[in-house]
């Protein structure tokens, strides 16, 4: 490579610590790894960072970031996420780019682009009618004209057979989850069963709060981005904006993962809890098809009375595993990463 084909932008304009977007976040900073791995010069492009990538100081960079303020207020980040990379473009030229997910995307750097797909989720449940036509035009057309990853055999189903030759790239989790020191089942346990994820139709938490009511002896913890609104029955701990690190701690106390998910790209709380060694009860979808069916027990999705049977059969049973050779299998190392990204490049 050129020193300046070695020059990577890392696109992930929503960067934050929050840890509903830990898939994303773990891409992110494996990517940045990766990519210094093989050599490369790679920079984060946010919202925070594209003033300094384009080089703008003083009053160039004022005008800048009014005119990005302003098309964010009528778009949001993929509004400004096009303006700086028509900017850049026009300025600097096309640079090598990896896109931590396909809604982040850009139409003017195609070729050079390779974007990781997790889920095209947003098209049967969209969050609102500009994510779900941002998904079913704007993306799908884009996607066609770039190198892809894919996080699971079932992302790449979700779109048109003309990616059957693109790579799977699994999750790639830290130290924490691989290089465990610790048996789990040595850990006490303070809960019964767990269920990790957002408010959002397709998670379905509905069915994990029914669940429940039906087993009033049991007791679960939900992990959720805040707080729910409505009131949980008193065998439900509700806690909210957790680290990544109290996260791992709560995994070795508790016995079950549970998921009422939908649909998922590929489920990375199912994983953890799977490599921290607990049980896991998962709704019938093919992701967890694909990575679990070996290792689960399956729900039919929106059951909440079998959801309820298979908890209490699992803790009758409750056989929990510290070494599971064949997840492994199922998560990528930094190494393994680099190297296929240095396929691409």
């Amino acid at each position: 490579m050129s020193d300046e084909s070695r020059y990577f932008l890392v696109l992930y304009p929503q960067h934050n610590e929050d840890r509903h977007n830990s898939s994303m976040n773990a891409f992110y900073e494996q990517t940045m790894l990766a990519c210094i791995s093989n050599g490369w010069a790679p920079q984060l492009a946010c919202e925070n960072t594209y003033s300094k990538i384009l080089k703008f100081r003083g009053l160039s960079k004022k005008i800048y970031e009014i005119v990005s303020d302003f098309i964010g207020k009528i778009s949001g980040w993929p509004g400004q996420l096009i303006f700086f990379s028509i900017i850049y473009r026009i300025l600097i030229g096309v640079p090598n780019t990896i896109s931590i997910s396909q809604e982040y995307i850009s139409p003017f750097f195609l070729k050079k682009n390779t974007t990781i797909v997790h889920d095209m989720i947003q098209e049967k449940y969209p969050r609102n009618l500009f994510a779900k036509y941002y998904y079913v035009f704007y993306i799908k057309f884009f996607l066609k004209k770039t190198n892809c990853f894919f996080v699971s055999e079932t992302t790449r189903n979700m779109i048109e057979s003309n990616f059957s030759r693109s790579p799977i790239i699994y999750n790639i989790f830290g130290n924490e989850y691989v290089d465990k020191k610790e048996n789990n089942n040595n850990i006490p346990k303070i809960y019964d069963a767990m269920w990790i994820g957002t408010f959002a139709e397709h998670k379905d938490i509905k069915t994990v709060i029914n669940a429940a009511i039906i087993l009033p002896d049991i007791n679960f913890c939900l992990i959720t981005p805040s707080l729910p609104s409505i009131k949980l029955p008193k065998n439900i701990k509700a806690v909210a904006n957790v680290s990544n690190s109290d996260i791992s701690t709560i995994y070795d106390q508790t016995k079950i993962l549970i998921s009422t998910s939908l649909d998922e790209g590929y489920g990375r709380p199912a994983m953890e809890g799977r490599l921290k060694g607990m049980a896991l009860i998962l709704t019938d979808i093919p992701v967890f098809k694909e990575l679990h069916s070996d290792y689960a027990t399956f729900i039919e999705p929106r059951n909440a009375i079998g959801l309820a049977r298979a908890i209490e059969e699992k803790l009758k049973n409750l056989e929990l595993k510290y070494e599971d050779k064949e997840c492994k299998r199922k998560i990528f190392s930094i190494d393994k990463y680099a190297l296929e990204l240095e396929k691409f490049f």
